[in-house]
């Protein structure tokens, strides 16, 4: 790995962590409840020069394969557009990358993943996105919840929380007296 790529992967594990864990829900809008397949849509996180959105299709179960549809749309010409998928633990993913040499300005460009979740929890897909614009690279970023069963609570964090009498809602943060 040469060092430009490993600076790459750094600033986006920090970022999927500042973003990931910051975000608690899917704000996606399913669509009706009584149908088969549910289609969750986000577009609302910081992704970089790129407009990304994905489509989560069907219902997460445990040994369930899933659909991923992620768009990205290009607001400047690029000599080609890459997707590389980290999957956390509880997911198993493929195709992990996808690429498309000039892809259109203005214009989505769709990639379906099938993510098969093998545990239980809140799992989440991670998107790297990578184009040359003019010479320059340009990378973005989405984080993809996706909740299996309850949620279940950090207990660092929750060990942590207390409420007052009023319903008020306190987090005690660690602390030492020099």
């Amino acid at each position: 790995m040469n060092e430009k790529t490993a600076c790459k992967l750094l600033t986006f594990l920090l970022a999927t962590n500042c973003f990931g864990t910051a975000r608690g829900a899917d704000t996606g809008a399913a669509q009706d409840a009584g149908a088969a397949l549910q289609a969750r849509t986000d577009q609302a996180q910081p992704s970089g020069p790129f407009g990304l959105s994905y489509q989560i299709l069907g219902t997460p179960a445990l040994g369930q394969p899933l659909e991923v549809r992620v768009s990205v749309v290009a607001p400047q010409p690029l000599s080609y557009l890459s997707v590389e998928v980290y999957a956390y633990d509880g997911l198993i993913v493929t195709p992990l990358s996808s690429s498309v040499a000039e892809p259109p300005v203005d214009e989505p460009v769709e990639q379906t993943f099938v993510a098969t979740p093998w545990m239980e929890g809140s799992l989440r897909l991670a998107l790297l996105v990578t184009g040359d614009a003019y010479g320059e690279t340009q990378d973005g970023q989405i984080t993809i919840p996706i909740q299996l069963g309850e949620p279940r609570p950090d207990p660092a964090v929750t060990e942590r929380l207390s409420i007052t009498p009023e319903g008020e809602t306190i987090i005690s943060l660690p602390a030492t007296e020099n």
